[in-house]
């Protein structure tokens, strides 16, 4: 959800960024950039395992 939430604040902020400055022209064109997308789905999938993972095998080393 924050990465999501970060998405879209990039695109708002960049047209206070663009209105800032003349010469500056920021563009985000997410179609273009499929590695930022692989990048981001396998970042997401990994802190998901070990963010699972880890309390699932410390509760499993129990003994009652």
């Amino acid at each position: 959800m924050a990465m999501g939430g970060g998405l879209v604040l990039a695109e708002y902020f960049t047209e206070g960024w663009n209105g800032m400055w003349a010469g500056l022209d920021i563009a985000i064109i997410y179609k273009d950039n499929t590695s930022l997308f692989v990048a981001l789905f396998v970042l997401i999938v990994v802190t998901s395992v070990l963010a699972g993972g880890y309390p699932a095998f410390y509760i499993s080393n129990f003994a009652p």
